[in-house]
């Protein structure tokens, strides 16, 4: 009997061992996967989010590029008439209505005078232009200009300036400005990058435009990058309020920065419900192996019992018991040894008839 739970004990032991081995190298192996793809997928929403804040810069550019050549602007070189201002707000108003993407447009001189725009407000760029370097790099250049980061005198949010000269007879005499509302950008971000994830717009020079929380976002890693001419990054770091763990990916655009962030409580969420999942199963297939171990150990038992009980009454006096037909019928090992003891069984019988 102590043998038997002996064996019991150890057949038992086994399974667990190797159940748990089985299911650490699984959850191991799932973690691994899950975490790389968790990685890969912020990094491709980096790139789609890059994309996007370019695109939508551009759609801005090219309209208000196109306004350098409008003939009802052109003309406020030469004409400023109450009527020719009329047609020219007109002009900037009806490319505001086309386009959501512009907060305010207006037409400067070189020294900064506003000569007319799409709104009415007293609350002008004014003469900040005159001494902004953009303004001036767009009438030096005669290109089209992206600004650094501006305060939008409107929104009093962070806003660039697309700037896009006026020339005449070769010499530019004033200067389109176009400020970019970001408010459906940042709001298509927040709708499409998942819980527990933010979005990091910053200028090419690591200025932030926006962060779709609504707290300040820290641009430091990010202009570090900026500064080493690094086109793309993913890597983990710190909340620098909070100090919780994230994982960031990082992409230089043409014309923007992104930084996508997602906290790793969320980015392991998959992996820790993939582990819950699989030690749940390497439990149940555990205790299903054990009772099938029980069950086969009681059978064996029975087996055992039954043979035993035949070389006992070789052993003694009187009518010797045959091997049950049944178990002469088994091909395994005990079942050879049946047949062994059922041999010695009747040739007993024989000698004692």
């Amino acid at each position: 009997m102590d043998l038997k739970k002996s064996d019991w004990r150890r057949g038992v032991f086994v399974l667990i061992v190797i159940a748990v081995v089985a299911a650490y190298i699984i959850i191991r192996q799932i973690s691994q996967t899950s975490v790389q793809e968790a990685r890969d997928n912020l990094v491709q929403t980096t790139t789609y989010t890059s994309a996007a804040a370019d695109g939508y810069a551009v759609l801005v550019k090219e309209n208000i590029g196109a306004l350098g050549n409008n003939s009802d602007l052109t003309k406020l070189a030469t004409d400023r008439s109450p009527t020719q201002l009329k047609q020219a707000t007109e002009v900037l108003s009806q490319v505001k209505n086309n386009l959501n993407t512009v907060e305010r447009i207006g037409v400067y001189d070189t020294s900064g005078k506003l000569l007319v725009e799409n709104i009415g407000t007293s609350r002008t760029m004014g003469s900040q232009l005159a001494t902004n370097s953009f303004f001036k790099q767009t009438i030096d250049s005669k290109g089209v200009v992206v600004s650094p980061v501006l305060v939008s005198p409107v929104t009093d949010r962070n806003t660039i300036a697309i700037a896009v000269p006026m020339e005449t007879n070769g010499k530019v005499w004033a200067v389109v400005v176009g400020l970019i509302n970001f408010d459906d950008l940042k709001d298509f971000f927040s709708g499409v990058q998942g819980n527990g994830s933010y979005t990091t717009l910053l200028d090419q020079q690591g200025n932030l435009l926006f962060d779709t929380r609504s707290k300040k976002a820290d641009t430091a890693e990010n202009q570090t990058f900026l500064k080493a001419n690094v086109p793309s990054a993913i890597y983990s770091t710190k909340e620098p309020d909070t100090g919780e763990a994230v994982t960031r990916s990082y992409k230089k655009g043409s014309l923007f920065t992104v930084s996508v962030s997602k906290y790793d409580k969320d980015l392991h969420r998959v992996t820790r419900r993939v582990t819950t999942i699989v030690v749940i199963g390497a439990i149940v297939i555990n205790l299903i192996l054990d009772v099938l171990f029980a069950a086969r150990i009681i059978v064996f038992d029975n087996r055992i019992d039954q043979l035993s009980y035949v070389i006992d009454s070789l052993n003694k006096e009187g009518q010797v018991v045959g091997v049950d037909p049944e178990e002469l019928k088994h091909k395994d090992k005990l079942g050879d040894l049946a047949n062994r003891i059922d041999t010695l069984a009747q040739n007993e019988k024989q000698k004692r008839s």
